[in-house]
């Protein structure tokens, strides 16, 4: 969850509950020191339920308070996706650090702006051996 458009900042954070063995694996923890002075709760709960040995669900619940403008941002393979209550329409072009600001770039650090992003760990071994990346395609 991004916070009024602003990089989260490192803080204590506290574990709450970690449970990953079972057909439900669960994580709680929270950090309102990642936007200091900003937030008073900042907590994520993430539920991994299996229904079948192909088949998971997860619940990603995140609880915020404080700031005026909250982002959520789901990374990850395409899948069905569903929030209650709806969030807002999909962003057309650019990315939610502005219209023109690309995927994949550092724009608000220039000590990594000029640093090209590794696509994953296996795009070297995929390059030598003049393939693509079946990660990433790369």
């Amino acid at each position: 969850m991004v916070v009024n458009a602003t990089r989260q900042s490192r803080g204590p954070g506290r574990l709450h509950a970690f449970q990953p063995a079972g057909f439900a694996q669960v994580v709680d923890a929270s950090c309102e020191g990642a936007y200091s002075g900003t937030v008073s709760l900042y907590r994520r709960v993430a539920m991994l339920v299996e229904v079948s040995p192909t088949q998971s669900y997860l619940f990603d619940v995140f609880y915020v308070r404080g700031g005026r403008q909250h982002d959520y941002c789901a990374l990850g393979p395409p899948s069905d996706f569903s929030a209650d209550p709806a969030l807002g329409p999909v962003q057309a072009q650019g990315t939610l650090a502005g219209e023109n600001v690309p995927y994949e770039s550092f724009y608000d650090d220039a000590k990594f702006a000029a640093r090209p992003l590794a696509r994953c760990r296996t795009t070297a071994t995929a390059a030598a051996a003049s393939s693509i990346c079946s990660t990433c395609g790369a």
